[in-house]
């Protein structure tokens, strides 16, 4: 019988190569403030090169304002629903935000452009996810698969001993 090896890799296994670990990220977007970053006419979140404040437009773009909207909703939960985490507050917003009477007071200075509630609880997520995904920075500022190595040998800086763990093969196994 062939015995099954299984890596569970969990937050902290990118943390070696720079990413944020989860109270950090926790911390990053508790205090976003999109200075940063802004959102492109066609709905994708882009910052400019090099650190500059966050790109001009010359008009509010549609996910603006649903940016806003995801800070203040962010800024009710941490403040009246429990202490932010960042895979928390996303079940929240997918599961529970829509029945939360409460955040109709929050949405009302975004009830903009004929947008209701619904439509802007729907738009978190969609907004959200890009904000996590710009924090989703290593220690040189690439994100996710920027210039990503191949494995060219056994080692990728922050890894080695995770990369050098093999198997048995199925012959040593046998040997056992």
């Amino acid at each position: 019988m062939t015995k099954s090896i299984s890596i569970l890799l969990g937050a902290g296994f990118s943390a070696p190569i720079g990413y944020p670990i989860g109270n950090q990220l926790n911390e990053l977007l508790l205090h976003c403030n999109g200075s940063e970053f802004g959102f492109s006419p066609a709905g994708e979140l882009c910052s400019n090169s090099k650190g500059d404040p966050k790109p001009k437009f010359g008009f509010e773009t549609a996910l603006e304002n649903e940016f806003q909207f995801c800070l203040a909703v962010i800024k009710y939960y941490n403040e009246n629903i429990k202490p932010f985490d960042y895979e928390e507050f996303y079940d929240y917003v997918v599961e529970e935000a829509i029945k939360d009477d409460n955040l109709n007071e929050v949405a009302k200075p975004h009830l903009k452009n004929g947008k209701n509630f619904e439509d802007l609880i729907r738009q978190i997520p969609t907004v959200y996810n890009q904000i996590v995904g710009f924090y989703l920075k290593d220690k040189n500022k690439k994100k996710w698969y920027d210039d990503a190595p191949q494995l060219i040998g056994n080692s990728i800086e922050g890894y080695r001993g995770c990369l050098l763990y093999t198997s048995p093969s199925p012959r040593d196994r046998q040997k056992s």
